[in-house]
């Protein structure tokens, strides 16, 4: 069984232990976002989504869903995957740290200006800048 459905026109994820919007966003990996009370706006290779988190799931609203669901890297199963690494290193503590963290399909030209603007910066500055570029 998947961790999300699509319905509607959004996409809604039921996993949260795999899907953490705060840390899958503001760990570093992405700049071209803002926090609106719970949720989160989002800009990605110019398409625009918004993640709204609820009791039962996270809701992601935008125009391009097929986009958003490889962004987000859903059909991955990070569950099988945390078990391996698990198993095989046992990382059990790293695992647990990392827990709903996701790495996102980003765009490679946005994410190559995102990581030369980054040389030398702190992130609030990095968002800054690029969201004036």
């Amino acid at each position: 069984m998947k961790d999300y459905e699509i319905k509607n026109g959004e996409i809604r994820v039921y996993n949260r232990e795999h899907f953490c919007p705060s840390k899958i966003l503001e760990c570093g990996q992405i700049f071209r976002y803002d926090k609106v009370g719970e949720n989160y706006e989002i800009i990605a290779n110019n398409r625009k989504c918004i993640l709204i988190n609820t009791p039962e799931c996270v809701i992601i609203q935008g125009k391009d869903i097929d986009y958003f669901v490889d962004y987000f890297d859903l059909d991955t199963d990070y569950g099988k995957i945390c078990s391996e690494i698990e198993e095989k290193f046992g990382l059990k503590d790293a695992l647990e740290f990392g827990k709903g963290l996701r790495l996102l399909k980003q765009d490679p030209f946005e994410m190559l200006i995102s990581f030369i603007v980054s040389a030398n910066n702190h992130i609030p500055r990095i968002r800054a800048i690029l969201s004036r570029i």
